[in-house]
């Protein structure tokens, strides 16, 4: 019962280092793949009952635990969470806790502005 699938909410996420460009100059520039779509236990806010896994200091607002431990999102990840993913990504990875079966990632909304798409 650690991760039932009916607690799970889809999100999206797009990996940075998945697609590679190159630039006006001829250089090979790294950036971010097609979004995938991924089921997570995602939490509905930042809670105070649980203890502070993350620490006290981290600036988050949600949270998710996956039961793969091979799950590829890291802190360089954008997510989307809601309907689907669209152009501007809306949350960030600040911090990801490993344990034997789970990882746990505190996430952060963030407003991206048409200039400063990451």
């Amino acid at each position: 019962m650690r991760d039932l699938q009916k607690n799970q909410r889809p999100i999206y996420y797009s990996l940075y280092g998945s697609e590679e460009n190159i630039d006006e100059w001829g250089n090979t520039v790294k950036g971010y793949g097609e979004p995938k779509r991924l089921m997570v236990s995602l939490s509905v806010n930042k809670g105070e009952a649980n203890g502070d896994v993350f620490g006290k200091d981290l600036d988050y607002d949600r949270e998710f635990v996956v039961h793969d431990i091979n799950c590829p999102i890291d802190e360089f990840t954008h997510l989307w969470i809601g309907i689907g993913a669209s152009e501007d990504f809306n949350y960030i990875v600040k911090k990801v806790a490993v344990s034997l079966n789970a990882k746990r990632y505190a996430i952060k909304r963030v407003d991206v502005d048409e200039n400063n798409k990451g």
